[in-house]
């Protein structure tokens, strides 16, 4: 079964509020035009349940008075609730999905910046956390505290999702600049084999995202990355640059893009979403009007 997404289930909550005021208009619409008084139906079922003689005035007051205190505890009991649920939903939002939507936006506009990144950080204790690599923490802040309970299960299951995309994006990055790699490596008469095995073990994606984004790699940039202790010739150069483009049409490099789309319409969903959400109940529960 397919997941419902995060922006569709609040969409589905937005309308679900909507929809049950106006239920609940056109059911006393129908009862006004089929001419039903209700209350009049609900006092005579009363009085037949109940064994009191209402024609006496003394057995009236006394069923008035007690029909008027239950109505009123009951009228006081349900404004009680309402107003802790508007509490919890204000709650949620202020110190929840605003921080959330914060920290979205803030990796949104980094990714806008840096296509393909070559790292992503979700965790503090990212041993990466310092480098100047696009950075989302709030959900493992939340996540971590007591106000995981109050984060709907959707929404949690959605940022779960976005982290594992985030973390299957680059896993995807490794393994196509591993398959540069081992291309590289077959020009034997041109690399000295530790020079590349070194720039493997330091992670370097072998220019993986001048292929993905289809950008041409000039030679001198090609000659300063690899140069270790000598300079290469044009000609070396020329067919360095021909075995990197030569990776162009691997299927790992088209999983990356893959990846990172999936990432980061996991992501413009999530903020969409927030948005939504957090205007609904300003409008909703703070009676807050954008116009002003």
């Amino acid at each position: 079964m397919k997941k419902i997404n995060a922006l569709t289930h609040v969409k589905l909550i937005i309308w679900r509020r909507k929809l049950s005021l106006v239920f609940l208009i056109l059911f006393f619409s129908i009862l006004w035009f089929l001419q039903i008084d209700i209350l009049k139906i609900l006092g005579q079922t009363i009085v037949n349940i109940i064994p009191l003689d209402l024609s006496d005035p003394a057995s009236a007051g006394l069923f008035g008075a007690i029909a008027g205190g239950i109505l009123s505890f009951m009228g006081s009991i349900i404004t009680q609730r309402k107003q802790f649920k508007n509490k919890g939903i204000v709650f949620r939002k202020n110190v929840i999905y605003t921080p959330l939507y914060d920290d979205l936006r803030k990796l949104k506009t980094t990714l806008t910046e840096n296509h393909y990144p070559t790292y992503l950080v979700f965790k503090k204790n990212d041993p990466f956390i310092n480098f100047d690599y696009p950075v989302f923490l709030a959900w493992e802040r939340i996540n971590s505290d007591v106000r995981s309970i109050e984060v709907p299960k959707y929404l949690a299951d959605t940022f779960n999702r976005l982290e594992k995309s985030g973390e299957s994006y680059l896993e995807a990055r490794s393994k196509a600049s591993k398959e540069i790699y081992l291309e590289l490596s077959k020009l034997t008469h041109i690399f000295d084999q530790k020079t590349l095995d070194m720039y493997d073990r330091s992670g370097d994606s072998f220019y993986l995202n001048e292929l993905i984004e289809n950008e041409d790699i000039p030679l001198e940039k090609i000659n300063t990355k690899y140069r270790f202790k000598h300079e290469y010739s044009n000609e070396n150069l020329l067919e360095i640059k021909a075995c990197i483009n030569s990776c162009k049409n691997f299927e790992s490099i088209e999983r990356v893009i893959l990846k990172y789309e999936e990432f980061t319409r996991i992501l413009d969903d999530l903020i969409t979403a927030l948005e939504k959400l957090i205007s609904f109940i300003q409008i909703k529960y703070e009676h807050k009007n954008k116009n002003y």
